[in-house]
């Protein structure tokens, strides 16, 4: 399979894939290996993307400037159609829920999403701060008795951290500098990785399923399966991680390696103990070997 190395003719190559294989229906045969979004999202489609003078309104609106390649892709691409259908099952009550949410945002439409999540990434690290993983990084010294110390050296670090644009969910795209090729990150507070560290990566990353990026081998008499990139794809990983740039995650990459688990993803050792990951920072500046706990924010931002 080739995949375009020019930006813009990856995008139209998104566009095409993507949307051939999702006007397929339901995959029936082995690459799927029963995955499939919601049948609500079969025959979607890219809207078309946004002129340059709605670009810039929006710009306007929400006091940010998009980068290049990010605005290429709100160009050509922009958003689905349709919502996406998520179906979670409560774990203590087993009650199946549904709910829908923008598959990439639609910078026209969906207003009370967007400011939900530009708020997200502030809101949910204060959490970790505040909340069980007593999140504190070396940079901010030690750490204060009051919570209003707290959270005003928070804020004055994340004053000076390069700002996040939303793209999907809780991934964000570094906006400074504004130019192309910036990191793509997932942010669910202290529990932040790498995604991609170009728009490109990103998107083979966040889309492989419906680009039909997996061969998947299916043991019927084991009941498993194995799953394996197709090389055109793997080598990109590959070739990304070895020339990712750290100096482009900026003051983000401290936060990043809160969780010795979380370095993995910016391509370095994995660190753990028996009790599972670890922080590589704790309380104090000293690492106490307590187990990373996943907060449960409400994605759906009730």
């Amino acid at each position: 399979m080739y995949i375009p190395t020019d930006i813009k003719d990856f995008l139209f190559w998104i566009k095409n894939r993507t949307e051939e294989r999702w006007a397929e229906g339901p995959q029936t045969n082995e690459d799927a290996c029963g995955w499939d979004r919601h049948e609500s999202f079969w025959g979607a489609r890219w809207t078309g993307g946004l002129t340059l003078h709605e670009i810039n309104e929006i710009e306007k609106k929400w006091q940010v400037k998009f980068p290049p390649d990010f605005q290429l892709f709100l160009e050509i691409l922009h958003t689905i159609d349709r919502k996406e259908v998520i179906e979670e099952t409560d774990w203590e009550t087993d009650e199946v829920i549904t709910y829908e949410r923008p598959f990439f945002y639609n910078w026209k439409t969906d207003t009370t999403e967007l400011e939900s999540r530009f708020s997200w990434p502030f809101r949910t690290i204060l959490d970790d701060i505040e909340g069980a993983n007593s999140v504190w990084l070396h940079s901010w010294g030690k750490r204060p008795t009051e919570a209003s110390v707290r959270r005003r050296k928070f804020q004055q670090w994340f004053d000076k951290t390069p700002s996040l644009i939303p793209i999907t969910g809780h991934r964000f795209i570094i906006a400074e500098p504004t130019v192309s090729g910036n990191p793509i990150l997932s942010v669910w507070g202290s529990d932040i990785i790498l995604y991609g560290w170009n728009l490109r990566h990103y998107l083979l990353h966040e889309l492989s399923w419906d680009l039909g990026l997996h061969n998947v081998t299916i043991d019927y008499d084991d009941r498993s399966y194995d799953d394996e990139l197709i090389p055109a794809y793997q080598e990109i990983i590959e070739k990304e991680m070895k020339l990712g740039n750290h100096d482009k995650l900026s003051s983000w990459k401290e936060i990043i390696m809160y969780w010795s688990s979380n370095g993995a993803s910016i391509g370095l050792p994995y660190e753990t103990s028996s009790s599972g990951p670890t922080p590589v920072v704790a309380v104090g500046g000293e690492n106490d070997g307590r187990q990373k706990r996943f907060n449960a924010f409400d994605e759906k931002d009730k």
